[in-house]
């Protein structure tokens, strides 16, 4: 490529015109500017920590500007068509620099709120390049951004490409996901965080809810100590819980009736399970075996485990027994379905007709969940075990949630092996 030899006045023609102090830009040029931010490579001495400089979203907007303002400014100068470098200067009908319109860089910045003012709209607006490379001295950080709609991923990374910190956002629908983390088995329930928490310490996943919107926490590797990971998890939550998008409309009415963090954990030494309540409910333990071949009772019972929501008339309630030998799956339930002739058909449907789903791995059907019901049942079998989780409520009245319901048996982990026959 040969060199293109410049007018000796160029430089004279640029101090020129920003002598003028031009403060305006076409907000295209500057949009694209911004854009290619996150993509400008640096190069560095190979003797020299490479490092990105990170600066607040006030300062890559004015840096922004300027470039914007030195590119329009050359390509006015050196590419104006009909003239060349020394040629006349510009008309006089361009816009002077006192003009009432808003700059380019004004309106950017007036829409630009402060870090601890910002009410994300995608992951990556739930933290600042700053705030995540805190994590990484030395490094800097930079954000990628994937997904789009109400579901977002932002992956944090520092200079040489590593992972710093990674940052899911679902909203609206986030506290469906919510419900979903908090039934996994072994979470544990964060308090004092301004939203609901529950760790993950598997995963080394911090999920956090608000409204309906649900950010998921994600730093370290396997390498780092696990009380390490989850003590920054809370340090980053702490920031992005107040960035959280507010519910609103449709929305909010639609969470009123939200799934509460199911945040006690109860085992049954009798039955052989365990799951997850509210922290609110009571619980009132099993003290007799459903004995083999009978019909399981309906509270109250001993043979019950027993869990009520001390709010609302909603009593959740396990019982478990051997199925006797050479008994399939088939051949109980069919029996269990004629057991209760009186019952409507859309409460008692035929074994073919129910809902099938898994508890724990295990296979499961579902009846009831019908306003002409007083329960929301799940059948399961699992390790020669049948097993009844039955939520009831008085007459009259609406069946438990299904999200609450699917909630509590989605926490269910089943242990066949525990179960105590002996009494």
């Amino acid at each position: 490529m040969t060199r293109r030899d410049l007018s000796p006045e160029f430089d004279l023609r640029i101090a020129d015109w920003l002598e003028d102090d031009p403060d305006d830009a076409p907000e295209a040029v500057l949009d694209t500017v911004l854009a290619a931010f996150p993509s400008i490579p640096q190069r560095r001495a190979s003797r020299v920590p490479w490092r990105f400089v990170t600066m607040n979203r006030f300062a890559q907007l004015g840096a922004a500007a300027a470039i914007a303002i030195v590119l329009v400014g050359g390509a006015v100068l050196v590419l104006r068509p009909g003239g060349n470098v020394g040629g006349p200067a510009p008309s006089s009908s361009s816009a002077p620099s006192g003009s009432a319109a808003p700059s380019a860089l004004s309106s950017a910045a007036a829409a630009t709120s402060l870090p601890s003012l910002i009410t994300a709209r995608t992951a990556c607006d739930l933290l600042t390049t700053t705030e995540a490379a805190a994590q990484a001295p030395g490094f800097g950080a930079i954000g990628v951004l994937s997904g789009d709609g109400a579901d977002t991923s932002c992956r944090f990374a520092n200079g040489g490409g590593d992972g710093i910190v990674t940052v899911t956002l679902t909203s609206p629908g986030g506290r469906a996901g919510f419900t979903t983390a908090t039934a996994v088995s072994g979470v544990e329930t964060i308090d004092g965080l301004g939203a609901d928490a529950v760790y993950d310490a598997k995963t080394s996943t911090l999920s956090v809810a608000k409204g309906d919107a649900l950010a998921t926490i994600l730093w370290g590797s396997s390498g780092d100590p696990a009380a390490t990971r989850r003590a920054v998890a809370m340090q980053f939550a702490r920031l992005i819980v107040p960035r959280l998008p507010a519910t609103t409309g449709a929305v909010a009415s639609a969470s009123t009736d939200a799934v509460p963090v199911l945040a006690r954990s109860y085992t049954s030494s009798r039955h052989g399970f365990s799951l997850k309540v509210p922290a609110a409910w009571t619980v009132t333990p099993a003290t007799a075996a459903w004995p083999a071949g009978t019909d399981a009772a309906s509270p109250p019972s001993p043979m019950l485990d027993v869990f009520r929501d001390p709010s609302k008339p909603i009593t959740l309630a396990v019982v478990s027994q051997p199925v006797a030998a050479g008994v399939t799956n088939a051949k109980w339930l069919s029996t269990y379905e004629q057991s209760a002739p009186a019952m409507p058909a859309e409460c008692w449907p035929p074994v073919a007709q129910m809902e099938t789903t898994t508890v724990d791995g295990h296979p499961a059907w579902i009846h009831g969940d019908s306003a002409k019901c007083v329960f929301t049942e799940a059948i399961v079998f699992a390790g020669g075990r049948v097993y009844e989780i039955s939520a009831y409520v008085p007459p009259g009245s609406e069946p438990i949630s299904r999200p609450l319901f699917d909630a509590l048996v989605g926490s269910v982990t089943l242990d066949p092996g525990a179960a105590d026959d002996s009494h």
